[in-house]
């Protein structure tokens, strides 16, 4: 069941790091860009907020947490129906 919430949550920052999502949710998601160059900003990471104990369960908490995890490839894949198959491929082969 975890890994299927993992998965809608991880399709939906896709669509929002693609600009298919509206405003309102791509506002609260912040590109992880700076002075210097890391490997997180070069993956195309997020910046993950600070929250206290309710934040952790907050949709843009584990969305950023989620797909900072994924490995360097999800990061270059725009097309939505490949990325789902490749995701649930690396999300079950995990168990």
């Amino acid at each position: 069941m975890n890994s299927r919430v993992d998965h809608l949550t991880l399709c939906h920052v896709l669509k929002m790091k693609n600009g298919l999502s509206p405003q309102y949710m791509r506002e609260h998601f912040i590109p992880q860009d700076g002075a210097y160059t890391t490997r997180l900003s070069s993956k195309g990471a997020f910046v993950i907020p600070k929250v206290k104990s309710h934040g952790l369960k907050s949709f843009c908490y584990n969305g950023c947490s989620l797909w900072n995890t994924l490995p360097h490839a999800f990061s270059e894949i725009s097309n939505v129906s490949h990325f789902k198959v490749t995701l649930k491929q690396h999300l079950f082969s995990s168990f």
